[in-house]
Parts: C-alpha cells; sequence; structure tokens
C-alpha cells in the first residue's frame, strides 16, 4: 500500500495531502483493503476529477463514491456502503461498536478525534481506521489506557497503532460504519487472507 503523505494539493483547496489528507487516507486504505493497487495521489487526483470534494473535504457520501469509484476503476465488484455514524461518550461508542462487531458482517469503522487541550494539536480533528475485531469493552472503562480500541493512524508515515501515551491526548467523538458488499465468496476469502 503506497499511503506515504505527499506534498500534492488534497482536493481544491492550498493544504496538501501530507498536512490534512486524513479522511482521504482512511477511505483510500478501505479500497486497498478490497483490491485496489493505485497510490494515495492517484486517489487524490480520482475525487478530483469526479467533484467529489469540496476544497479540502470529503463527505462521507463522496467518500463512498470514491472507495467505490476506485474499485470499479480497476474491475473490483465488490462495493462498500454507508451504515450509520456513531457518536456520544466513549462507553457508548465503544458499546455500540461491540453490538455491531458480534453481527456477522464485514465492515469498516473510520473515527473521528479530537485532540485536548494538552496536547500540542489542540481543538483539531483527525480521522483513522479502526482495524477489524478491536473493541475489547472491559478496557473502556480503564480511564488510564482511555480506550479499548485500537487506532490505525492516517497522520503518521505508514501504519501505526497508536499507543495509550497518544490516547490519553484525543477524544474520540463518532465512529462511522460501512458495511462491504462482496462480489464473490472467492474474493471475502483472499481479502480476510491479506491479514494472515
Amino acid at each position: 500500500m503506497n499511503d506515504a503523505p505527499s506534498e500534492e494539493k488534497l482536493g481544491f483547496s492550498d493544504y496538501t495531502i501530507k498536512s490534512s489528507g486524513c479522511v482521504l487516507t482512511a477511505y483510500y486504505r478501505m479500497a486497498v483493503k478490497l483490491g485496489y493497487t493505485g497510490s494515495l495521489i492517484q486517489a487524490n487526483k480520482f475525487a478530483k476529477a469526479h467533484g467529489l470534494f469540496s476544497g479540502a473535504l470529503l463527505s462521507i457520501e463522496n467518500g463512498v463514491k470514491l472507495v467505490n469509484g476506485l474499485l470499479e476503476q480497476q474491475g473490483i465488484l465488490t462495493r462498500i456502503g454507508y451504515s450509520e455514524s456513531i457518536t456520544g461518550s466513549i462507553q457508548e461508542i465503544a458499546l455500540r461498536l461491540n453490538k455491531i462487531d458480534a453481527i456477522p458482517t464485514s465492515m469498516f469503522i473510520s473515527a473521528r478525534i479530537m485532540y485536548n487541550s494538552d496536547s500540542k494539536l489542540a481543538g483539531g480533528g483527525h480521522t483513522m481506521n479502526i482495524p477489524a475485531n478491536p473493541i475489547f469493552i472491559n478496557d473502556v472503562f480503564d480511564m488510564d489506557n482511555c480506550f479499548g480500541i485500537n487506532f490505525l493512524d492516517t497522520y503518521r508515515n505508514w501504519i501505526q497503532t497508536t499507543n495509550d501515551k497518544d490516547s490519553k491526548h484525543f477524544s474520540l467523538t463518532r465512529a462511522d460504519v460501512f458495511i462491504i458488499y462482496y462480489s464473490s465468496w472467492r474474493q471475502m476469502t483472499n481479502v480476510e487472507n491479506q491479514d494472515n
């Protein structure tokens, strides 16, 4: 997966992918997981060519269009669909994600966080992917640990799991859930085997 941050302009803005491309990167990673082989820069260009950006902003609806368009462009029949956004306290979000995780359906989950006042990024927001089977409800109430949720950070170079020290500097404000509609059992098996 080629999602290293880029100095290329994000959408129709003066921001760069490197500085502000977390939402684009989250959707790009969904497409890659389903077989897309293009780069993050190509995904940005696709979104621009198809009018999916409003300045630097990529809505949930247009994020779904981006993922599905990238897959279609490469002849991949699998698609995603937006299911729901979950807001509330960390406990409420984690409880809902636990219920969703029990459903025998493949899905992607992205997280929107806001940085706390003790962070050098105070007041800023950021989007990350939550990997499969991320929720450990016993840990959710351990406020020293802060989250029982593992995040794949879309800001740093390559994928890194946010550690406990970092998680104390931000608050989870929303989780967005996307259902995967596989084109065949064979593709579902191939995608799941990528994790092994």
